[in-house]
C-alpha cells in the first residue's frame, strides 16, 4: 500500500479510506474514525470532507461493508453508542438527585436563568412523575 497525505492532517498515511461516493478522496484512517457521527436517529454516519455526500450505515451499503471488515472502526461505533447511552443516563440521574432536592427543601431552584433545553427536560421530567 503506497503512502498518501492525508488532506485534513496533512500528515502521510499508509491506512487510507476512500471517498463512498464518487468524488475517490483518500483520508487517513485516523481522521476518517473521528469523522464518523451518531446522529438524533441513532444512525452512524460519515461525511465526506470534500464531496460532502454522507453515507449512513445499512444494509447493502460500501460504508457498512467497510465498518463490518475493520475492527477498529467497529470499536469506535460501539464507543458512540456507549457515550449516548451514558450521557443519556447521566442526564436522568441529574435530574432525579435535583428533584430529591427540591423535594427535601434542601435547595430552591430558580429556573428564570435555566437554559431553555434543560428546562424542558425538567418540565418533562416532573410531567412524568
Amino acid at each position: 500500500m503506497r503512502q498518501i497525505e492525508c488532506p485534513i492532517c496533512m500528515e502521510k498515511a499508509r491506512k487510507y479510506v476512500r471517498c463512498f461516493h464518487n468524488c475517490k478522496t483518500n483520508i487517513c484512517k485516523s481522521c476518517f474514525k473521528k469523522m464518523i457521527i451518531l446522529d438524533k436517529n441513532k444512525d452512524v454516519s460519515y461525511a465526506c470532507p470534500v464531496c460532502r455526500q454522507k453515507s449512513i450505515r445499512h444494509i447493502k451499503n460500501n460504508f457498512t461493508k467497510y465498518c463490518r471488515a475493520h475492527l477498529d472502526v467497529c470499536e469506535i461505533i460501539i464507543k458512540l453508542f456507549e457515550n449516548e447511552k451514558l450521557s443519556e443516563e447521566w442526564n436522568e440521574h441529574q435530574m432525579e438527585y435535583t428533584n430529591r432536592l427540591i423535594q427535601n427543601r434542601l435547595i430552591q431552584l430558580d429556573i428564570s436563568n435555566m437554559p431553555l433545553h434543560i428546562l424542558d427536560q425538567y418540565s418533562n421530567y416532573i410531567l412524568n412523575l
